[in-house]
């Protein structure tokens, strides 16, 4: 004679099996993750030229060599590319001075990151790399310049 099967409950209690196991599933979704220190912005992305008349200077030198071309004459001019003088542009109204430092590190993160990795959307290199053809430093010279340009 063929072993009978024992039911353990049947169908109300394979739901609330289910309805247990979905309402675990949302709450594990649900829970915000926790931010690493690997996702932390590094010091070292943090603009220390900024204001400094010396890294203006070299920095409107490299301007003119490397950004020019797409971004406009003297930062000013319109390009076909963006205008840079955008990047971090609300930081400069913020008052508290506490928000205005995290809006600059936010601003120079970004900043760095296109320049040495360039912009790539959609498959389109909109932009080229620069990491292997100009220094973290007249990177930095750069944006400190194109931040006195007038708007």
């Amino acid at each position: 004679m063929p072993a009978r099967l024992v039911k353990t409950g049947g169908w109300a209690h394979t739901l609330r099996l289910i309805a247990t196991l979905s309402v675990a599933a949302l709450a594990a979704c649900a829970t915000p993750p926790q931010r690493q220190a690997a996702d932390e912005p590094k010091a070292e992305r943090i603009n220390p030229l900024r204001g400094q008349a010396e890294a203006i200077a070299s920095g409107e030198k490299h301007y003119a060599r490397h950004c020019a071309s797409c971004h406009g004459e003297g930062a000013t001019k319109p390009g076909p590319a963006a205008d840079l003088r955008n990047i971090g542009r609300t930081c400069r109204r913020l008052t508290d001075p506490g928000l205005q430092q995290r809006c600059h590190l936010d601003a120079d993160v970004y900043f760095l990151k296109t320049v040495e990795e360039g912009k790539l959307r959609l498959g389109i290199r909109h932009m080229p790399a620069w990491k292997d053809l100009i220094s973290t430093e007249e990177a930095w010279a750069i944006q400190a310049f194109i931040e006195t340009r007038p708007r």
